[in-house]
């Protein structure tokens, strides 16, 4: 461990979590030294040689023992609810959520990130933006002026969110997706993988294709 760093937990032991943990070791404020995951066949296993040790009734003896941060290992295809929920059970039981930021990311000066959120390897984020608790900006994306993403929002790999534009809660935007400048993506909206968006989504509304059009339903997201 970095002398002086904080040691962490990472609630959800997925694949999304192996660019948690290297984020947070390539921060020196905050070191991993253990995940949790609601599927016990992961119990007892490590994952990037952190271990595993249970599931979240492990959460109060972890603080007992020195433990107040955590990074959230949950990633999202299309539904963000199980990264939201595993956020709040950590926030419930008063840990406090790491704003993580991989060292290769460009970001403005001026940038604003919610706590337990992620912007992954070789992403963009340009000035203005704003970004909510617990969001996804993965590997690759690209967020432009001026853009304001809600709580629990995903930008998948690669997606491309034009300047402007407001991404309500728990939206999804998928991998390689790209959204016209000023427009408005609805609370828990779904925009498929590839889609090209050049008009509003409604929440809980699922678009997708060239240009993007109804395609589903998708789930009701919190407000």
């Amino acid at each position: 461990m970095n002398v002086g760093s904080a040691p962490t937990v990472v609630i959800g032991a997925g694949g999304h979590a192996l660019s948690v943990i290297d984020a947070l070791r390539a921060d020196t404020r905050y070191t991993p030294v253990a995940a949790l995951d609601i599927d016990a066949r992961r119990w007892g296993a490590k994952i990037a040689g952190v271990p595993i040790l249970g599931g979240d009734a492990l959460l109060a003896r972890l603080i007992r023992q020195g433990v107040r941060h955590f990074a959230v290992g949950v990633g999202g295809i299309a539904d963000n609810a199980p990264r939201r929920a595993a956020f709040e059970r950590a926030i419930a039981a008063g840990l406090i959520g790491v704003p993580l930021v991989h060292p290769s990311a460009i970001l403005a000066e001026d940038l604003r990130i919610g706590p337990a959120s992620f912007i992954g390897p070789g992403a963009i984020v340009n000035g203005g933006v704003r970004i909510g608790r617990n969001t996804i900006v993965n590997t690759g994306a690209i967020v432009e002026h001026d853009v304001r993403l809600g709580d629990h929002v995903h930008v998948a790999s690669g997606a491309v969110i034009c300047g402007g534009v407001q991404v309500g809660v728990g939206a999804h935007i998928g991998a390689g997706a790209t959204v016209r400048q000023y427009l408005r993506i609805g609370a828990g909206a779904l925009v498929a993988l590839g889609s090209a968006v050049v008009a509003p989504v409604g929440s809980r509304a699922a678009v997708g294709g060239v240009p993007a059009r109804p395609i589903q339903t998708a789930r009701k997201a919190k407000s």
